[in-house]
């Protein structure tokens, strides 16, 4: 009896996930380990490039559009008079 239990044939490696833990997926296809998932918009080099020029168009235009004439006037105040 000793001697058939050393003949089996292992059972086929069970499929991992990211995190390395051993999954038995279901037979409808869930717990199956995912595909790579696309990459959230903040992380892609273009959304940073975009996000700096739109910046560097916010900062240009309130500098353009600063009044550049007579220093402002100071009024001196008392609060207590």
């Amino acid at each position: 009896m000793a001697d058939e239990t050393n003949n089996a044939v292992p059972p086929a490696p069970m499929p991992s996930d990211q995190g390395r833990w051993r999954v038995a997926p279901a037979p409808d296809g869930r717990g199956m380990p995912e595909g790579q998932k696309p990459r959230p918009p903040h992380r892609v080099p273009w959304f940073w490039i975009v996000l700096l020029v739109v910046v560097s168009l916010n900062w240009a235009a309130v500098l353009m559009t600063q009044p550049s004439g007579q220093p402002r006037v100071k009024v001196p105040s008392a609060p207590t008079s």
